[in-house]
Protein backbone atom coordinates (compact mmCIF):
# COMPACT_ATOMS: atom_id res chain seq x y z
CA UNK A 1 0.00 0.00 0.00
CA UNK A 2 1.30 3.37 -0.90
CA UNK A 3 1.31 6.21 1.59
CA UNK A 4 1.41 9.52 -0.25
CA UNK A 5 1.86 12.97 1.28
CA UNK A 6 1.52 16.12 -0.79
CA UNK A 7 2.75 19.68 -0.81
CA UNK A 8 0.66 21.81 -3.19
CA UNK A 9 1.82 25.09 -4.67
CA UNK A 10 -0.43 27.86 -5.87
CA UNK A 11 -0.03 31.57 -6.60
CA UNK A 12 0.41 35.16 -5.55
CA UNK A 13 1.03 38.65 -6.81
CA UNK A 14 3.65 40.94 -5.26
CA UNK A 15 3.22 41.43 -1.53
CA UNK A 16 5.04 44.26 0.18
CA UNK A 17 7.13 43.55 3.25
CA UNK A 18 9.74 45.38 5.24
CA UNK A 19 13.29 44.24 4.57
CA UNK A 20 15.54 43.59 7.56
CA UNK A 21 17.30 46.91 7.03
CA UNK A 22 14.13 48.95 6.65
CA UNK A 23 12.60 47.24 9.67
CA UNK A 24 15.56 48.24 11.80
CA UNK A 25 15.40 51.76 10.44
CA UNK A 26 11.74 51.95 11.34
CA UNK A 27 12.52 51.02 14.92
CA UNK A 28 14.92 53.95 15.11
CA UNK A 29 12.89 56.52 13.19
CA UNK A 30 9.33 55.51 13.96
CA UNK A 31 7.97 55.06 17.48
CA UNK A 32 5.20 52.79 16.16
CA UNK A 33 5.78 49.07 16.71
CA UNK A 34 6.55 46.66 13.90
CA UNK A 35 3.61 44.68 12.49
CA UNK A 36 2.79 41.33 14.02
CA UNK A 37 3.78 38.18 12.16
CA UNK A 38 0.34 36.90 11.22
CA UNK A 39 -1.63 36.07 8.06
CA UNK A 40 -2.96 39.65 8.08
CA UNK A 41 0.50 40.74 6.94
CA UNK A 42 -0.24 39.28 3.50
CA UNK A 43 -3.85 40.31 3.01
CA UNK A 44 -3.19 43.71 1.43
CA UNK A 45 -2.77 42.13 -2.01
CA UNK A 46 -5.57 39.55 -1.89
CA UNK A 47 -7.93 41.52 -4.14
CA UNK A 48 -5.23 42.11 -6.77
CA UNK A 49 -4.28 38.43 -6.62
CA UNK A 50 -7.77 37.38 -7.73
CA UNK A 51 -7.34 39.43 -10.93
CA UNK A 52 -3.84 38.23 -11.78
CA UNK A 53 -3.10 36.72 -15.23
CA UNK A 54 -1.89 33.20 -15.90
CA UNK A 55 1.76 34.12 -16.39
CA UNK A 56 3.02 35.75 -13.20
CA UNK A 57 6.72 35.77 -13.92
CA UNK A 58 8.60 38.56 -12.19
CA UNK A 59 9.85 39.66 -15.62
CA UNK A 60 9.17 38.40 -19.13
CA UNK A 61 12.70 36.99 -19.30
CA UNK A 62 12.57 35.42 -15.84
CA UNK A 63 14.32 32.05 -15.86
CA UNK A 64 13.92 31.07 -12.22
CA UNK A 65 10.33 30.00 -12.31
CA UNK A 66 6.76 31.12 -12.82
CA UNK A 67 4.51 32.21 -9.96
CA UNK A 68 1.51 29.99 -10.52
CA UNK A 69 -1.93 31.58 -10.17
CA UNK A 70 -4.15 29.43 -7.95
CA UNK A 71 -7.21 31.55 -8.75
CA UNK A 72 -7.30 30.27 -12.34
CA UNK A 73 -7.77 26.60 -11.44
CA UNK A 74 -11.00 25.20 -12.79
CA UNK A 75 -11.54 28.00 -15.32
CA UNK A 76 -12.30 26.58 -18.76
CA UNK A 77 -10.60 29.43 -20.61
CA UNK A 78 -7.25 28.29 -19.20
CA UNK A 79 -7.82 24.52 -19.28
CA UNK A 80 -5.24 23.82 -22.01
CA UNK A 81 -2.61 26.08 -20.45
CA UNK A 82 -3.13 24.48 -17.06
CA UNK A 83 -2.86 21.00 -18.52
CA UNK A 84 0.41 21.86 -20.26
CA UNK A 85 1.73 23.45 -17.10
CA UNK A 86 1.12 20.35 -15.03
CA UNK A 87 2.34 17.75 -17.54
CA UNK A 88 5.16 19.30 -19.56
CA UNK A 89 8.57 20.58 -18.48
CA UNK A 90 12.15 20.82 -19.71
CA UNK A 91 15.41 19.12 -18.78
CA UNK A 92 16.71 22.46 -17.55
CA UNK A 93 13.76 22.78 -15.19
CA UNK A 94 14.25 19.23 -13.97
CA UNK A 95 17.92 19.85 -13.24
CA UNK A 96 17.11 23.08 -11.39
CA UNK A 97 14.45 21.31 -9.35
CA UNK A 98 16.80 18.48 -8.37
CA UNK A 99 19.44 20.98 -7.26
CA UNK A 100 16.81 22.76 -5.18
CA UNK A 101 15.80 19.42 -3.67
CA UNK A 102 19.38 18.67 -2.67
CA UNK A 103 19.64 22.15 -1.16
CA UNK A 104 16.57 21.38 0.96
CA UNK A 105 18.16 18.10 2.05
CA UNK A 106 21.34 19.94 3.05
CA UNK A 107 19.41 22.47 5.13
CA UNK A 108 17.31 19.75 6.78
CA UNK A 109 20.50 17.98 7.85
CA UNK A 110 21.87 21.23 9.27
CA UNK A 111 18.65 21.79 11.19
CA UNK A 112 18.65 18.27 12.63
CA UNK A 113 22.35 18.12 13.53
CA UNK A 114 22.96 21.75 14.42
CA UNK A 115 26.10 21.46 12.29
CA UNK A 116 27.73 19.15 14.83
CA UNK A 117 30.06 16.34 13.76
CA UNK A 118 28.77 12.79 13.76
CA UNK A 119 30.74 11.96 16.90
CA UNK A 120 28.42 14.27 18.85
CA UNK A 121 25.11 12.94 17.53
CA UNK A 122 22.70 11.10 19.76
CA UNK A 123 21.18 7.82 18.48
CA UNK A 124 17.97 9.76 17.75
CA UNK A 125 19.85 12.32 15.67
CA UNK A 126 21.64 9.53 13.79
CA UNK A 127 18.31 7.89 12.95
CA UNK A 128 16.89 11.17 11.65
CA UNK A 129 20.00 11.81 9.55
CA UNK A 130 19.74 8.31 8.10
CA UNK A 131 16.14 8.97 7.01
CA UNK A 132 17.03 12.29 5.41
CA UNK A 133 20.11 10.98 3.62
CA UNK A 134 18.42 7.88 2.21
CA UNK A 135 15.23 9.47 0.88
CA UNK A 136 15.35 9.56 -2.92
CA UNK A 137 14.57 12.93 -4.53
CA UNK A 138 13.53 12.68 -8.16
CA UNK A 139 11.48 14.50 -10.75
CA UNK A 140 8.25 12.80 -11.79
CA UNK A 141 6.70 12.65 -15.25
CA UNK A 142 3.19 12.91 -16.60
CA UNK A 143 2.64 9.17 -16.14
CA UNK A 144 3.25 9.31 -12.38
CA UNK A 145 -0.13 8.81 -10.75
CA UNK A 146 1.21 10.25 -7.49
CA UNK A 147 1.12 13.66 -9.13
CA UNK A 148 -2.40 13.49 -10.52
CA UNK A 149 -4.43 11.00 -8.49
CA UNK A 150 -6.15 13.60 -6.32
CA UNK A 151 -4.89 17.06 -7.26
CA UNK A 152 -6.74 19.37 -9.58
CA UNK A 153 -5.07 19.58 -12.97
CA UNK A 154 -2.53 22.35 -13.21
CA UNK A 155 -1.65 22.46 -9.53
CA UNK A 156 2.13 22.30 -8.91
CA UNK A 157 3.00 19.82 -6.20
CA UNK A 158 5.52 17.44 -4.71
CA UNK A 159 4.73 14.11 -3.04
CA UNK A 160 6.30 11.81 -0.48
CA UNK A 161 5.84 8.05 -0.89
CA UNK A 162 6.58 6.06 2.26
CA UNK A 163 6.51 2.78 0.32
CA UNK A 164 9.39 4.01 -1.86
CA UNK A 165 10.84 6.44 0.71
CA UNK A 166 11.06 8.97 -2.08
CA UNK A 167 10.06 12.53 -2.90
CA UNK A 168 8.70 13.19 -6.36
CA UNK A 169 8.81 16.71 -7.80
CA UNK A 170 5.94 16.86 -10.28
CA UNK A 171 6.31 18.59 -13.69
CA UNK A 172 4.46 21.76 -12.69
CA UNK A 173 6.55 22.12 -9.54
CA UNK A 174 9.75 22.10 -11.60
CA UNK A 175 8.62 25.38 -13.21
CA UNK A 176 8.12 27.46 -10.08
CA UNK A 177 10.80 29.61 -8.36
CA UNK A 178 13.71 27.74 -6.78
CA UNK A 179 12.72 29.19 -3.40
CA UNK A 180 9.32 27.49 -3.65
CA UNK A 181 10.84 24.13 -4.65
CA UNK A 182 13.07 24.22 -1.58
CA UNK A 183 10.02 24.97 0.58
CA UNK A 184 8.07 22.11 -1.03
CA UNK A 185 10.83 19.54 -0.61
CA UNK A 186 11.42 20.76 2.96
CA UNK A 187 7.78 19.99 3.72
CA UNK A 188 8.06 16.52 2.19
CA UNK A 189 11.22 15.83 4.19
CA UNK A 190 9.09 16.59 7.24
CA UNK A 191 6.87 13.64 6.28
CA UNK A 192 9.97 11.43 5.98
CA UNK A 193 11.03 12.16 9.58
CA UNK A 194 7.63 12.70 11.22
CA UNK A 195 6.76 10.89 14.46
CA UNK A 196 4.68 8.50 12.35
CA UNK A 197 7.44 7.72 9.86
CA UNK A 198 10.10 7.37 12.55
CA UNK A 199 7.99 4.83 14.46
CA UNK A 200 8.27 2.41 11.54
CA UNK A 201 11.44 0.65 10.36
CA UNK A 202 13.30 1.54 7.22
CA UNK A 203 14.09 -1.35 4.88
CA UNK A 204 16.35 -1.76 1.90
CA UNK A 205 14.76 -3.60 -0.99
CA UNK A 206 16.93 -5.99 -2.97
CA UNK A 207 16.58 -8.44 -5.80
CA UNK A 208 15.65 -11.79 -4.34
CA UNK A 209 16.89 -15.15 -5.42
CA UNK A 210 14.27 -17.64 -6.49
CA UNK A 211 10.60 -17.10 -7.24
CA UNK A 212 9.50 -14.07 -5.23
CA UNK A 213 5.89 -14.40 -6.37
CA UNK A 214 5.57 -18.00 -5.16
CA UNK A 215 7.26 -17.12 -1.90
CA UNK A 216 4.90 -14.24 -1.20
CA UNK A 217 1.90 -16.40 -2.07
CA UNK A 218 3.14 -19.04 0.37
CA UNK A 219 3.55 -16.29 2.96
CA UNK A 220 -0.08 -15.25 2.42
CA UNK A 221 0.87 -11.78 1.22
CA UNK A 222 -1.93 -9.45 2.31
CA UNK A 223 -1.22 -6.02 0.85
CA UNK A 224 -1.53 -4.48 -2.60
CA UNK A 225 -2.85 -6.70 -5.34
CA UNK A 226 -5.53 -6.17 -7.93
CA UNK A 227 -9.22 -5.37 -7.60
CA UNK A 228 -9.92 -8.98 -6.62
CA UNK A 229 -7.50 -8.86 -3.71
CA UNK A 230 -4.92 -11.05 -5.44
CA UNK A 231 -1.32 -10.31 -4.42
CA UNK A 232 -0.08 -10.23 -8.01
CA UNK A 233 -0.19 -6.43 -8.15
CA UNK A 234 2.32 -5.98 -5.36
CA UNK A 235 4.37 -8.95 -6.57
CA UNK A 236 4.63 -7.46 -10.04
CA UNK A 237 5.47 -4.06 -8.65
CA UNK A 238 8.21 -5.43 -6.43
CA UNK A 239 9.84 -7.55 -9.12
CA UNK A 240 9.70 -4.85 -11.80
CA UNK A 241 10.50 -1.73 -9.77
CA UNK A 242 13.07 -2.84 -7.21
CA UNK A 243 15.81 -1.62 -9.51
CA UNK A 244 14.48 1.91 -9.03
CA UNK A 245 13.35 1.67 -5.39
CA UNK A 246 16.15 1.18 -2.88
CA UNK A 247 14.56 2.05 0.47
CA UNK A 248 11.06 2.04 1.91
CA UNK A 249 9.25 2.66 5.18
CA UNK A 250 7.51 -0.47 6.36
CA UNK A 251 3.95 0.53 7.20
CA UNK A 252 2.69 -3.06 7.40
CA UNK A 253 4.87 -5.12 9.73
CA UNK A 254 3.19 -8.39 8.71
CA UNK A 255 4.12 -7.86 5.10
CA UNK A 256 7.60 -6.71 6.14
CA UNK A 257 8.18 -10.09 7.79
CA UNK A 258 7.17 -11.77 4.54
CA UNK A 259 9.55 -9.63 2.52
CA UNK A 260 12.38 -10.36 4.91
CA UNK A 261 11.77 -14.10 4.84
CA UNK A 262 11.50 -14.11 1.05
CA UNK A 263 14.82 -12.29 0.71
CA UNK A 264 13.29 -9.20 -0.92
CA UNK A 265 14.31 -6.78 1.80
CA UNK A 266 16.62 -6.25 4.74
CA UNK A 267 15.98 -4.23 7.88
CA UNK A 268 18.16 -1.14 8.42
CA UNK A 269 19.40 -1.13 12.06
CA UNK A 270 18.83 2.05 14.03
CA UNK A 271 16.44 3.50 11.45
CA UNK A 272 13.38 3.91 13.65
CA UNK A 273 12.78 5.47 17.06
CA UNK A 274 9.37 4.98 18.64
CA UNK A 275 9.67 7.94 21.01
CA UNK A 276 11.89 10.82 19.89
CA UNK A 277 12.57 13.11 22.83
CA UNK A 278 12.82 16.15 20.56
CA UNK A 279 9.20 15.59 19.48
CA UNK A 280 7.57 15.01 22.85
CA UNK A 281 6.42 18.56 23.58
CA UNK A 282 5.20 18.99 20.02
CA UNK A 283 3.30 15.69 20.16
CA UNK A 284 1.59 16.60 23.44
CA UNK A 285 0.51 19.90 21.97
CA UNK A 286 -0.84 18.14 18.88
CA UNK A 287 -2.78 15.67 20.97
CA UNK A 288 -4.50 18.51 22.82
CA UNK A 289 -5.23 20.31 19.55
CA UNK A 290 -6.58 17.48 17.41
CA UNK A 291 -7.74 14.78 19.83
CA UNK A 292 -11.43 15.50 19.27
CA UNK A 293 -11.02 15.33 15.48
CA UNK A 294 -9.00 12.13 15.75
CA UNK A 295 -11.72 10.51 17.84
CA UNK A 296 -14.32 11.55 15.28
CA UNK A 297 -12.23 10.07 12.49
CA UNK A 298 -11.71 6.92 14.54
CA UNK A 299 -15.45 6.57 15.13
CA UNK A 300 -16.20 6.84 11.44
CA UNK A 301 -13.42 4.53 10.25
CA UNK A 302 -14.15 1.84 12.81
CA UNK A 303 -17.88 2.12 13.42
CA UNK A 304 -19.25 4.41 10.70
CA UNK A 305 -20.51 6.73 13.41
CA UNK A 306 -20.06 10.48 13.89
CA UNK A 307 -18.53 10.05 17.33
CA UNK A 308 -17.37 7.31 19.66
CA UNK A 309 -20.01 6.05 22.08
CA UNK A 310 -19.23 6.40 25.78
CA UNK A 311 -19.39 2.64 26.20
CA UNK A 312 -18.14 0.25 23.52
CA UNK A 313 -19.42 -3.26 23.00
CA UNK A 314 -16.78 -6.00 22.81
CA UNK A 315 -17.09 -6.07 19.03
CA UNK A 316 -16.77 -2.29 18.84
CA UNK A 317 -13.71 -2.37 21.07
CA UNK A 318 -12.04 -4.78 18.66
CA UNK A 319 -12.94 -2.64 15.62
CA UNK A 320 -11.72 0.59 17.24
CA UNK A 321 -8.57 -1.12 18.48
CA UNK A 322 -7.70 -2.39 15.00
CA UNK A 323 -8.06 1.06 13.42
CA UNK A 324 -6.14 2.73 16.24
CA UNK A 325 -3.34 0.18 15.88
CA UNK A 326 -3.07 0.68 12.12
CA UNK A 327 -3.28 4.49 12.38
CA UNK A 328 -2.23 5.67 15.85
CA UNK A 329 -2.72 9.27 16.84
CA UNK A 330 0.71 10.42 15.63
CA UNK A 331 -0.09 8.95 12.18
CA UNK A 332 -3.39 10.84 11.87
CA UNK A 333 -3.08 12.66 8.54
CA UNK A 334 -3.79 16.10 9.99
CA UNK A 335 -1.09 15.68 12.64
CA UNK A 336 1.40 14.50 10.04
CA UNK A 337 0.68 17.48 7.78
CA UNK A 338 1.02 19.89 10.71
CA UNK A 339 4.39 18.39 11.61
CA UNK A 340 5.59 18.61 8.00
CA UNK A 341 4.55 22.28 7.82
CA UNK A 342 6.52 23.10 10.97
CA UNK A 343 9.59 21.08 9.96
CA UNK A 344 9.54 22.59 6.47
CA UNK A 345 9.40 26.12 7.88
CA UNK A 346 12.69 25.49 9.67
CA UNK A 347 14.31 24.01 6.57
CA UNK A 348 13.40 27.19 4.69
CA UNK A 349 14.51 29.40 7.55
CA UNK A 350 17.79 27.49 7.81
CA UNK A 351 18.34 28.13 4.12
CA UNK A 352 17.84 31.86 4.66
CA UNK A 353 20.36 31.93 7.50
CA UNK A 354 22.82 29.96 5.42
CA UNK A 355 22.59 32.42 2.54
CA UNK A 356 23.22 35.34 4.88
CA UNK A 357 26.13 33.64 6.62
CA UNK A 358 27.95 33.08 3.31
CA UNK A 359 27.52 36.73 2.25
CA UNK A 360 25.14 35.85 -0.56
CA UNK A 361 22.18 38.15 -1.24
CA UNK A 362 19.67 38.16 1.61
CA UNK A 363 16.65 35.96 1.39
CA UNK A 364 14.58 39.13 1.35
CA UNK A 365 10.87 39.47 1.91
CA UNK A 366 10.06 39.03 -1.78
CA UNK A 367 11.97 35.76 -2.06
CA UNK A 368 10.44 34.50 1.15
CA UNK A 369 7.01 35.34 -0.26
CA UNK A 370 7.83 33.36 -3.40
CA UNK A 371 8.80 30.38 -1.27
CA UNK A 372 5.48 30.22 0.58
CA UNK A 373 3.17 31.86 -1.93
CA UNK A 374 0.98 28.76 -2.22
CA UNK A 375 -0.02 29.21 1.42
CA UNK A 376 -0.38 32.96 0.99
CA UNK A 377 -2.72 32.59 -1.95
CA UNK A 378 -4.82 29.83 -0.41
CA UNK A 379 -5.29 32.09 2.60
CA UNK A 380 -6.18 35.00 0.32
CA UNK A 381 -8.66 32.93 -1.64
CA UNK A 382 -10.25 31.76 1.58
CA UNK A 383 -10.40 35.33 2.88
CA UNK A 384 -12.21 36.48 -0.26
CA UNK A 385 -14.58 33.48 -0.27
CA UNK A 386 -14.97 33.60 3.53
CA UNK A 387 -14.23 29.93 4.05
CA UNK A 388 -11.30 27.61 4.71
CA UNK A 389 -9.83 26.28 1.46
CA UNK A 390 -7.75 23.34 2.74
CA UNK A 391 -9.58 20.11 3.45
CA UNK A 392 -10.24 20.35 7.22
CA UNK A 393 -10.00 16.58 7.62
CA UNK A 394 -6.52 16.39 6.10
CA UNK A 395 -4.86 19.73 6.83
CA UNK A 396 -4.57 22.43 9.48
CA UNK A 397 -6.49 25.62 8.75
CA UNK A 398 -5.30 28.02 6.04
CA UNK A 399 -4.30 30.57 8.68
CA UNK A 400 -2.41 28.02 10.79
CA UNK A 401 -0.45 26.69 7.82
CA UNK A 402 0.62 30.19 6.85
CA UNK A 403 1.36 31.19 10.44
CA UNK A 404 3.62 28.17 10.91
CA UNK A 405 5.92 29.53 8.21
CA UNK A 406 6.44 32.68 10.27
CA UNK A 407 7.42 30.96 13.52
CA UNK A 408 11.21 30.75 13.00
CA UNK A 409 13.09 33.85 14.13
CA UNK A 410 14.89 34.14 10.80
CA UNK A 411 11.54 34.32 8.99
CA UNK A 412 10.36 37.08 11.33
CA UNK A 413 13.54 39.06 10.72
CA UNK A 414 13.19 38.68 6.95
CA UNK A 415 9.58 39.86 7.05
CA UNK A 416 10.29 42.70 9.46
CA UNK A 417 7.59 41.61 11.89
CA UNK A 418 7.36 40.57 15.51
CA UNK A 419 5.92 37.33 16.96
CA UNK A 420 2.37 37.46 18.29
CA UNK A 421 2.03 38.00 22.02
CA UNK A 422 -0.16 34.95 22.35
CA UNK A 423 0.66 31.93 20.24
CA UNK A 424 -1.33 28.71 20.44
CA UNK A 425 0.32 26.95 17.50
CA UNK A 426 2.11 23.65 17.96
CA UNK A 427 5.59 24.22 16.55
CA UNK A 428 9.05 22.77 16.52
CA UNK A 429 11.49 25.34 17.80
CA UNK A 430 14.84 26.23 16.32
CA UNK A 431 16.44 24.47 19.28
CA UNK A 432 14.46 21.25 18.85
CA UNK A 433 17.47 19.25 17.74
CA UNK A 434 20.09 21.08 19.78
CA UNK A 435 20.87 18.26 22.26
CA UNK A 436 23.96 16.42 21.02
CA UNK A 437 23.76 13.44 23.38
CA UNK A 438 21.12 11.57 25.38
CA UNK A 439 22.29 13.37 28.53
CA UNK A 440 21.20 16.72 27.12
CA UNK A 441 17.48 16.67 27.82
CA UNK A 442 14.86 19.23 26.96
CA UNK A 443 11.57 20.49 28.31
CA UNK A 444 8.52 21.53 26.28
CA UNK A 445 7.19 25.03 26.63
CA UNK A 446 3.51 25.95 26.55
CA UNK A 447 3.32 25.85 22.75
CA UNK A 448 4.82 22.39 22.48
CA UNK A 449 8.25 23.63 21.41
CA UNK A 450 11.31 21.85 22.73
CA UNK A 451 13.66 24.23 24.50
CA UNK A 452 17.13 23.18 25.66
CA UNK A 453 17.89 23.40 29.35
Amino acid sequence: MKHIKRFILSACTPVFFLSVESARAQVTANPHPLPTCSPALFERSCTDLSKAPLDLRKTRTETDGVLFNYFLLGKRTHARDLSNFSTKTTNANRERALKAGEEARKQALLYVTGGRPESEWSPETAALVLRIKTVAIRTSDAADTNCFSTAEEGLPQATYSAFEHSIGICPGMTKVPTDAIIAAVGHELGHAVSPCAMSRPLVRYKESSGDLGSCLLDEEWTSGGDENGEPLGMDTRLTTSLRDVEYGVAADLTNLKSLLRCGAAELIPGSNVSDISFYRGFSRCMEDKYQTQYNQWLAWEALRRDKLPRTLTPREEVAVGEVRASTPYHCFRKCDEHFADSFGSHVLSQWGRDLNSTNQPNLNATRFKHAIHDLITVHCLGTINKRNMHDPILYPSDADRLSLQMQPKAAQELLGCTPPKRNTLCTLSEESFTPSSPTNTSQPNARGNETSR
